[in-house]
């Protein structure tokens, strides 16, 4: 395809949508600019529900319609209680570190855009993550055998209260037998029965060390975008059935037309619901925002959310507690990590730097004395910072909602 075509291509989508063609341009360079500095990504978590476990009422004999159900409370149960307790922070941790390393692009979904300057960090933390994943797994494995039996105690509990509830309608003398709802007999001597019966069944829940070894795991799944090109092949094959479609419809409508003279105005009806359906289209792409944009302001958010806390800090003790000086000295090395080299804000970068030089000589300084007569300057910078990006973090919070209403159309 000729530079004609795909200008002339580019400024018939421009008029169609009611936009600008740089507009149209800017989309499209924006998209590939994110494609070759980085990658969509997402955590996926498989297999951890295997460690937790709820009794059924029907398993304990009891219909959902009985009225015991009221007084006998099963609940859940962790079947293998201190490793779900792991797993559940593995999870936590590994989605965190996703969400430090990387930003939530509206258009991509569920996926988060991490940009290569900061894949390799992210890797490191996830293969971490994922190493202490396959001690708790093995851990759990070694396990097996005393956790089943800590499990058939406590399910057998529950069994023998069961019992005792199934039982209570019954008095001393009489021929029954207790009936589960899967239809499982039990005399009523036989509570030993049941309480087994109870506990297999419960029990049988538990993963086995194959099935835990193989099915609980914690991975990161990636997505790509696509090319210009792949993308204009696409929109060719797309623009040369709806020219067939629209010729084939143009053909019908005449025809019914030179038989029908009175369907005339509908089809006027028909086309000004159609040109309704433009112009609302027309506002809705004017205030979607790019994703570059996305990103950027996701970045400053961040940025003013760490400058906030720091600030408050400052106020409250007149200096840095803990590990305090040290996120407020890793902001630049965030803002260069995060930025990609495709983020461009000359102005808070020079804030940034600025700062970074200030807590270099801070960190560097021999004495608390000095430190201290650092602490106005540089929490001058810290708010000059905060105003930087404060109006940033307030639009994000205000056009979330609407924003999101506005890609999915």
């Amino acid at each position: 395809m000729s530079q004609s075509q795909i200008d002339n291509r580019q400024e018939q989508a421009a008029q169609k949508l009611g936009v600008e063609t740089s507009q149209v341009n800017r989309v499209r360079i924006e998209l590939d600019a994110l494609k070759e500095n980085g990658i969509l990504c997402q955590i996926h978590v498989h297999g951890t529900s295997m460690f937790s476990v709820r009794v059924r009422y029907d398993e304990l004999g009891i219909g959902a319609d009985d009225p015991r159900t009221e007084r006998l409370r099963t609940g859940s149960k962790d079947l293998f209680p201190i490793h779900s307790k792991k797993l559940r922070s593995l999870e936590a941790r590994a989605r965190q570190n996703l969400v430090k390393h990387s930003f939530q692009v509206t258009a991509f979904g569920g996926y988060r855009w991490l940009p290569w300057t900061a894949y390799q960090d992210f890797i490191a933390k996830h293969k971490e993550i994922t190493a202490e994943l396959e001690q708790v797994k093995e851990s759990a494995c070694r396990e097996w055998e005393s956790i089943e039996s800590q499990n058939r105690e406590y399910f057998g509990q529950i069994a023998q209260r069961a019992w005792i509830a199934l039982t209570s309608i019954y008095s001393r003398g009489d021929r029954a037998v207790v009936m589960t709802t899967d239809c499982k007999a039990f005399d009523l001597d036989d509570m030993a029965g049941f309480v087994n019966y109870v506990a297999d069944r419960a029990c049988y829940k538990m993963p086995s060390p194959d099935q835990i070894r193989r099915e609980v795991k914690i991975d990161y799944q990636t997505a790509v975008l696509f090319s210009d090109s792949e993308l204009a092949a696409e929109r060719t094959l797309i623009e040369q059935e709806k020219a067939a479609q629209q010729q084939a419809q143009q053909a019908a409508e005449h025809a019914r037309a030179n038989r029908y003279v009175e369907r005339g105005e509908q089809n006027a009806k028909i086309a000004a619901y159609k040109q309704a359906e433009l112009e609302h289209a027309r506002q809705q792409m004017a205030e979607m925002t790019s994703p570059l944009t996305d990103t950027l302001n996701a970045l400053r958010g961040r940025i003013y959310e760490a400058v906030r806390k720091s600030i408050a800090g400052l106020h409250k003790s007149g200096g840095f507690k803990g590990r305090a000086s040290s996120k407020v000295a890793g902001l630049f090395k965030l803002w260069k990590t995060l930025s990609g080299g495709l983020l461009k804000d000359d102005e808070l970068e020079a804030a940034l730097s600025e700062l970074n030089t200030q807590m270099q000589g801070y960190q560097g300084a021999t004495s608390r004395e000095m430190q201290m007569g650092m602490i106005g300057d540089i929490q001058e910078q810290l708010e000059k910072i905060a105003v930087q990006t404060s109006v940033t973090a307030q639009e994000i919070a205000e056009a979330a909602d609407s924003r999101a209403g506005n890609l999915e159309f």
